[in-house]
């Protein structure tokens, strides 16, 4: 009985024992911490939360040929502003970081408005300007609403060409203004060579291609068809405008140029000139671009780092492409021409100062 007694004891002991290092064994790895939640509107840097959104503009007294359609703000502080010169269907868009406060936020061009959000409306205003806004989910993308498009092949210059270009089907043509000369460069063999023009040094920016001639635009308006191969000047048109300021283009028939016709920045004319008659056919007016060009069916014109393809009758654009690289390393595109397959545009570095070709694909 003693023996039977003094097991079952020493069990128990052992049993305790085995308990007590299992409870006390090895702590466990800690657990992921959960993600912090919205603390308010102290969150997104002190900005109200509801604002990161997207917003349809619904009334602005901001006045502007190119008006804000959206706005798009992201928890970073940046915002996307979606622009629309609405008569011709043309598109900007504007990027970047911008001051957001719980109550004050700074839209481009660096007017600081007030914001208040009721609902799903959002308003911003400061002593002399309005906007109103309504949150929606249908708003396009920035991607949508203008088309990226890369680079595929890009030509440095050796000089700085403030002119238009212009494509022969062999050579893409450079002018400088002020200049007697013209500068062709080989699009295979990246060779540059000179060519002298014997006309009037007064010739402005612009240069085209039309049935084997160039034609250059001169300060006081007027079109100059010019021997590729010699320099000769062979005829003059009558004036057009003040002066046609960066932009000659072929439909196949008649010459396609803008002309300064007022100081607004967002008024030029656009004539069309018969070379055969030497006569001026009609002019309507149209935007600001700064570069033109004719293919298949369409006006390619530029303003800024956009390419608007566009028809004629009436103008308006049907699709907006912006440069990929353009974004912030260049002013803008000041010349465009379309060489059987692709485009070619002529961007100025803001950060080298120069001038740069570069290929794209249009659809």
């Amino acid at each position: 009985m003693k023996k039977s007694l003094l097991y079952i004891l020493f069990l128990s002991i052992l049993i305790s024992s085995c308990k007590k290092e299992i409870i006390e064994g090895p702590t466990g790895a800690q657990g992921v911490q959960g993600t912090t939640g919205v603390t308010g509107n102290n969150g997104f840097n002190g900005a109200d939360p509801r604002l990161f959104y997207q917003w349809r503009v619904i009334a602005s007294n901001i006045n502007s040929a190119y008006e804000i359609k959206c706005l798009l703000f992201n928890t970073d502080n940046s915002v996307y502003e979606l622009q629309e010169y609405s008569i011709y269907g043309l598109r900007l868009i504007n990027y970047g970081t911008q001051l957001i406060t719980n109550t004050q936020l700074t839209l481009f061009g660096g007017e600081r408005y007030n914001y208040t959000i009721s609902n799903d409306t959002l308003r911003l205003s400061n002593t002399h300007r309005n906007v109103s806004a309504i949150r929606r989910n249908d708003i396009p993308t920035p991607n949508e609403w203008v088309v990226p498009v890369a680079s595929l092949d890009s030509i440095t210059l050796s000089k700085s060409y403030e002119g238009d270009i212009a494509f022969d089907g062999n050579y893409l043509w450079l002018t400088d203004p002020g200049e007697n000369e013209f500068d062709k460069v080989n699009l295979f063999t990246r060779s540059l060579d000179t060519l002298q023009y014997s006309g009037l040094r007064n010739y402005y920016a612009s240069v085209g291609y039309a049935q084997d001639y160039l034609w250059v635009s001169a300060t006081n308006g007027t079109l100059h068809k010019v021997d590729r191969n010699t320099g000769q000047e062979l005829q003059a048109s009558p004036p057009m405008g003040q002066y046609i300021n960066q932009g000659i283009a072929f439909d196949g028939k008649y010459l396609l140029c803008t002309g300064i016709s007022s100081h607004s920045k967002y008024r030029d004319s656009l004539y069309t000139y018969d070379p055969i008659s030497n006569t001026v056919i009609s002019q309507w007016n149209i935007p600001y671009f700064t570069g033109i060009e004719y293919a298949d069916g369409h006006l390619y014109a530029c303003y800024e780092n956009m390419i608007y393809k566009c028809t004629l009758s009436p103008l308006r654009a049907v699709k907006t492409y912006k440069i990929l690289s353009a974004r912030d390393a260049y002013d803008g595109i000041t010349g465009i021409a379309y060489d059987g397959s692709n485009f070619w545009v002529k961007l100025k570095s803001s950060i080298t100062d120069d001038n740069e070709l570069h290929k794209v694909h249009l659809d």
